[in-house]
């Protein structure tokens, strides 16, 4: 028994992959999706782009989508949760595995049943697109922010619609965002191959960063995290970051998908934007993507410890507004000193 408490410690600094050496670990962007949304024995390869074909018009397009995912040819493919109850239990575990909470976007009652099932390893976010919800009578919303423990909005969708963020529709969003001081997550970029053709509404134009610019300058203290890098705007991008101290961009989608990837992250860090790059995923239903997505970081030689520490943990707590050693105890479980 001796020997083994000696030996205790040195086998926990032999493993730095277990929970016990790894830092903590905030992914700004995780699903609480239903399994049945999706079609089955879906395997996704990474980079997803080895996968998922650029659509050809002249045969069936859901076939050529399906055909893709369902006959994945690479040699590990990610295997989906079969389940909700199974995606819900693997997410929750991965997490722990990897001291990290997540930004939890959906329908609110499953937000919150995640929530329950793993109290302090979600931030609860609240999902919000033009059309879909109400964006006249806000009273809803002003109830989920307020009083129903919601602490951002996202995912916006409204580039799926077709809706830019500063149509007129969005404006009482803007102010009740800045009037309450709740941080936005909003969707720029790239959809499925094909887009057009399974989501008519979809507006390539909708996801260019540079439509923010209004929102910003007319509501200057609104945070917003432009979700999925805005792929394809990589200039506009960086212009933008440049210009609004108070707005961010994360990673979720091109990190898993973008053979890209590295040069987009690498031309941020470049551009002296390191500090307002947050990590993020996007699992949907392969819980595994969180594991994937980290390394993919870890192992990015051009980073510096201290940048990847900013992407991984610490850029987003500032963005959130958290205090850091709380986070910290959810994210490893140990309480501070």
């Amino acid at each position: 028994m001796k020997r083994l408490l000696v030996s205790l410690p040195m086998l926990l600094a032999l493993a730095p992959s277990s929970a016990f050496g790894r830092e903590p670990i905030i992914d700004m962007h995780m699903h609480a999706d239903a399994t049945s949304d999706y079609p089955p024995n879906m395997y996704y390869c990474v980079p997803l782009m080895d996968l998922e074909p650029a659509i050809e018009h002249s045969s069936d397009i859901g076939q050529q989508y399906l055909k893709a995912w369902q006959a994945a040819e690479c040699d590990d493919p990610i295997v989906p949760a079969d389940s909700d109850e199974v995606l819900m239990r693997q997410t929750i575990e991965r997490l722990e595995a990897n001291n990290a909470i997540a930004l939890l976007q959906g329908p609110p009652d499953r937000v919150k049943d995640w929530m329950k099932a793993a109290p302090g390893r979600f931030i609860p976010s609240i999902q919000f697109s033009v059309e879909r919800d109400d964006h006249e009578d806000l009273g809803w919303l002003r109830e989920a922010l307020t009083n129903g423990g919601f602490v951002m909005l996202g995912e916006v969708t409204n580039q799926y619609r077709g809706i830019a963020p500063n149509d007129p529709r969005m404006n009482g969003v803007w102010a009740l965002m800045e009037e309450l001081d709740v941080p936005i997550g909003y969707h720029m970029g790239t959809g499925p191959p094909g887009a057009s053709t399974i989501i008519p509404s979809y507006r390539v134009s909708a996801g260019n960063p540079i439509l923010l610019e209004d929102v910003l300058s007319g509501h200057p203290s609104l945070r917003i995290s432009i979700q999925h890098m805005a792929t394809g705007f990589q200039d506009e991008l960086k212009m933008m970051l440049w210009t609004y101290p108070q707005l961010y961009v994360e990673l979720s989608g091109p990190i898993t998908w973008s053979r890209n990837f590295h040069t987009d992250l690498k031309a941020l860090v470049d551009a002296g934007l390191e500090n307002r790059i947050l990590f993020g995923v996007d699992a949907l239903i392969w819980p595994e993507l969180l594991d994937r997505s980290i390394e993919i970081i870890e192992g990015a030689e051009y980073l510096s410890e201290e940048q990847k520490r900013k992407i991984l943990f610490e850029n987003a707590v500032r963005f959130l507004k958290l205090d850091p050693e709380d986070t910290r105890a959810k994210a490893t479980g140990v309480l501070p000193n």
